[in-house]
């Protein structure tokens, strides 16, 4: 009783949360979805090292997430932004594209299928030298305290969020490209930018970010030998 008492007031504090969060603000709504997703993320990395026994780096599982949810807020802010600056005005032009839900329907779920197989395929396939610490727990709060402290995961944290962000800002805009030529001038400049510029832009931030990464492959293969010589 006392299990289903504390599982329902999380869960109206939750709805509470999510509406309060969604209506206040963008900002807010985005907070809320990242704090939710890592600690979502964060408890199925601790569930999978301590009950099925798989090594999982959870401070990057939740790294992840947070930057997945951070790069669709900023595609979400700087879309809009590109489109005044460039003076294009959407809803004057016309798909030249095929309009059936039915067809994208089907495109997404050929890309789902497809991402999964390949994620279980990674998945199986990886051997991470990791042991895991059931003795000495690690907490939530802890991730933060660890991602402060480590110049590494700051930089992953970057190199996720630019380029997601320039998968969500390149992404919805590509299937134009292939009819370029059908829309007007200020549209055909504003798929270039969301297709091209941007994503090029941010692509050179991404390796201006790997260039500050510390760990060199040579300290990598260091670093896989004392750990393999500790659990010898």
């Amino acid at each position: 009783m006392r299990n289903l008492i504390i599982r329902t007031l999380t869960g109206a504090a939750y709805v509470l949360l999510l509406v309060g969060c969604t209506v206040y603000s963008p900002v807010s709504a985005f907070f809320f979805f990242a704090v939710v997703t890592a600690a979502t993320l964060w408890e199925f990395g601790t569930l999978m090292n301590t009950r099925i026994h798989i090594s999982m780096v959870r401070s990057l599982n939740a790294l992840a997430g947070v930057a997945f949810k951070a790069g669709f807020s900023i595609a979400g802010w700087i879309t809009p932004l590109v489109m005044g600056l460039i003076g294009f005005n959407l809803a004057s032009e016309e798909s030249a594209l095929p309009t059936d839900p039915s067809a994208w329907f089907t495109v997404t779920c050929i890309f789902a299928v497809v991402g999964f197989v390949l994620l279980a395929y990674c998945f199986m396939g990886s051997k991470e030298n990791i042991t895991t610490t059931p003795d000495k727990p690690v907490s939530f709060i802890d991730m933060f305290r660890e991602f402060k402290a480590s110049k590494c995961l700051q930089l992953v944290l970057g190199v996720f969020v630019v380029v997601f962000l320039a998968s969500f800002i390149s992404a919805p805009v590509n299937a134009y490209y292939t009819e370029l030529s059908k829309y007007s001038t200020t549209a055909q400049n504003a798929i270039l930018w969301f297709t091209c510029i941007i994503p090029a832009v941010l692509l050179i931030v991404v390796a201006l970010l790997i260039r500050q990464y510390p760990l060199t492959d040579e300290r990598l293969d260091e670093m896989n030998r004392e750990i393999e010589k500790r659990n010898a």
